[in-house]
């Protein structure tokens, strides 16, 4: 019992890193109605800015906003091709996506990067919080239960993050341009017609999931305490497995909630892959079981309206 519960907030703690991501794809992906394919480039992009920025001494707060940054440029570029050239979008992100992998490894110059004990990164202002707020930088225990103090301290900031990052992204979604940019993307035609541009609306939204998608590559990096830059193929399966976890519980919901769902998706995918790692070393199952939750997600609802037709028909017999 003690393992599952290690394993469950260990999960949820790195968990927390994909969220941003997450939301990332949720706002293409719903916004846009594309699964927008740039997020596997732009998250080891953000990953691999961060961990340059670090390797010359930069702070970790500046080098995860400049992967950030980076996320947000692979998606101008996405944007641009779109709206400028008329690629179409899948193409469009695949394109940005493929330059990705060898920009990546022209900007870390090798394939791989771990962080070392003369690195300051966020494990290293985790393990001087965990020894502030817990007094070691090893283990404490929760509920009978051995964490690691490092891992908690982590998990605390990071919730406090995500709740703020939510936060903004609900508030600004109300605003005028907000409700411009989902105005733009469900229907492009009405929004022409009261005077929006469109592709600067197109533009925007890539900018801003590329930018979410960015700093989740920054923090994850920073989490696993190491970077590679090609292993970024399929996290838009990921994104989206979350998204579709998210919207079989709030698919009827407003847009905030179903914001807010999706980020709960992505703790929701992380517990459940942690606990079946708890079967054994299935690393190499990761990607089958990614796509078996992507098509979990998008059947649940449909089996969930076809039991709400048939206990209605009963009803209705009775």
């Amino acid at each position: 019992m003690t393992e599952i519960l290690a394993q469950t907030i260990n999960s949820v703690a790195r968990g927390l890193f994909l969220v941003p991501m997450v939301l990332g794809v949720f706002i293409s992906y719903r916004i846009l109605r594309f699964p927008d394919v740039t997020v596997d480039g732009a998250f080891y992009l953000g990953g691999t800015l961060s961990a340059v920025m670090i390797i010359h001494g930069f702070d970790p707060v500046s080098a995860t906003l400049f992967g950030m940054v980076g996320g947000a440029a692979a998606g101008l570029c996405t944007g641009i091709l779109i709206t400028r050239f008329g690629i179409q979008r899948i193409l469009a992100g695949i394109l940005v996506t493929m330059a990705l992998y060898s920009i990546n490894f022209y900007i870390l110059g090798q394939g791989a990067y771990s962080f070392t004990l003369d690195d300051v990164y966020l494990k290293t202002w985790a393990r001087e919080l965990a020894m502030t707020l817990f007094g070691t930088d090893r283990q404490v225990y929760v509920m009978g239960t051995g964490l690691s103090a490092p891992m908690l301290s982590m998990l605390y900031v990071s919730l406090a993050v995500i709740l703020v990052l939510l936060t903004v992204l609900i508030l600004f979604f109300r605003t005028r341009f907000g409700l411009a940019m989902r105005a733009g993307g469900e229907n492009p035609s009405a929004a022409r017609t009261v005077g929006a541009n469109v592709s600067t609306l197109t533009v925007t939204t890539l900018l801003l999931a590329n930018a979410l998608t960015g700093l989740s590559g920054a923090l994850y990096a920073q989490d696993l305490g190491t970077v590679e830059t090609a292993a970024g193929l399929g996290q838009i399966v990921v994104g989206l497995a979350c998204v579709l976890i998210g919207d079989a519980f709030f698919q009827r919901r407003s847009f905030s909630t179903r914001l807010i769902g999706a980020a709960l998706g992505a703790l929701i995918y992380k517990v459940i892959l942690g606990l079946i790692m708890l079967l054994g070393d299935i690393h190499a199952m990761t990607k089958l079981l990614t796509a078996a939750f992507v098509f979990l997600a998008l059947m649940l609802p449909i089996w969930l309206r076809g039991h709400g037709k048939r206990a209605d028909k009963s009803e209705v017999a009775v």
